[in-house]
């Protein structure tokens, strides 16, 4: 259950940056002062055990998606363990207290709806997509399973053998491979080295156990974000939040901590892949979302994916079958990525060689201002 879009042939690294996490927190009460205001269609909200709220009204079709976010991924799982959050996302669809996975799926199908979760580097997402009629039971559904999962060791011997069967998956694939190498090599020593997708090795050692202290500490109201949109009314729907998820206890969370990323060599990775094309891609450190820079790296992808930049070019002109940027972003880091797609038997130097060329351009472009209204476009 966590995308990928990754296709690696050949990788070159740069840059630094990073950030991490240290357990250390007193199991106390969190408790907030409530908050709710209302702009609009949108109502925001935190409840007194710090859970935020954003409910977005649109009555465009009598449909409802309830989303709520875990702030836990693969950066928080503890040292030996990497998967312990994708695992977690597993569990939190079978037994429940009140409510066994049976059960959960059951109603899913009866309602007409969707559901599915995904884990990042950073967080747990949790989504349901139904008609709104339906609106009381998807929170009741979400409210139960923020503290209500039971986390038996029988479930968990149970589920273990679908999330094997999805490292399986991405394992066989070459790309895959090549990219979480690449992770390894960039945040070394932090909580972003290894992929949030987890091992077998890992999940073999795992036991219930792990996966209760997991949830114990992070999945709880304040270290939540519960959004709801579709044909809903604001507040009705924000006291029946109330309702159900005021009473859960918030408890502090671990604190995060600032990490100085070591400087690592340029190096080159290479995989076989059985495809009839293959790719070079040249990927590098990069700010995350919290970051001053993030927005000035938004901006450079989108020169270098613009139809008249020189990367694009390169596809224009038949030198590659295809070419792309983009940004898989963190918190506090990122990878970014530039490439092209080659057909089998083209030459990879040459390859390298355009991609070093766009990459001067962009270091060292010839562009400049222009006047506002101005009909010439900028070539980058």
């Amino acid at each position: 259950m966590i995308p990928k879009k990754f296709t690696l042939f050949l990788c070159a690294f740069l840059l630094c940056i990073g950030s991490g996490f240290t357990v250390c927190c007193a199991q106390q009460v969190y408790r907030t002062k409530e908050q709710i205001h209302q702009e609009g269609n949108i109502l925001r909200g935190t409840l007194s055990n710090g859970l935020r709220v954003v409910i977005v009204r649109n009555t465009l079709s009598p449909m409802v998606t309830t989303q709520i976010t875990y702030l836990a991924g693969g950066y928080e799982t503890p040292k030996g363990y990497p998967g312990t959050a994708h695992a977690l996302e597993h569990m939190m669809f079978r037994d429940t207290k009140g409510m066994t996975g049976a059960q959960l799926n059951e109603m899913t199908g009866k309602m007409g709806a969707e559901n599915n979760a995904f884990t990042t580097n950073d967080a747990t997402q949790f989504f349901f997509m139904a008609p709104s009629n339906y609106l009381d039971i998807l929170l009741h559904i979400e409210a139960t399973r923020m503290r209500g999962d039971l986390l038996t060791e029988k479930d968990w011997s149970l589920e273990k053998g679908a999330i094997e069967q999805e490292v399986s998956r991405d394992i066989s694939d070459p790309d895959f491979l090549a990219f979480e190498e690449a992770e390894k090599i960039m945040y070394a020593g932090t909580g972003y080295e290894m992929d949030p997708l987890g091992t077998r090795p890992s999940f073999d050692k795992t036991t219930s156990a792990i996966l209760r202290k997991f949830y114990d500490t992070w999945y709880v109201p304040n270290n939540a974000v519960f959004v709801i949109a579709g044909d809903v009314d604001l507040q009705s729907t924000w006291n029946k939040i109330k309702e159900l998820f005021g009473s859960i206890q918030g408890y502090p969370t671990p604190h995060p901590n600032k990490v100085t990323l070591e400087p690592f060599q340029p190096q080159t990775i290479t995989k076989t892949t059985p495809s009839g094309s293959g790719s070079v891609e040249f990927l590098y450190r990069m700010p995350g979302y919290q970051s001053k820079d993030y927005a000035a790296e938004q901006i450079l992808i989108d020169l270098l994916n613009n139809a008249r930049s020189s990367l694009s070019a390169l596809e224009v002109e038949g030198k590659v079958l295809g070419s792309s940027a983009w940004v898989q972003a963190f918190d506090h880091g990122g990878i970014g990525q530039i490439s092209v797609s080659l057909a089998k038997g083209a030459s990879v130097d040459s390859a390298k060689s355009e991609l070093n060329n766009v990459i001067e351009k962009a270091l060292n472009p010839t562009w400049k201002l222009v006047p506002e209204n101005n009909d010439n476009f900028i070539n980058f």
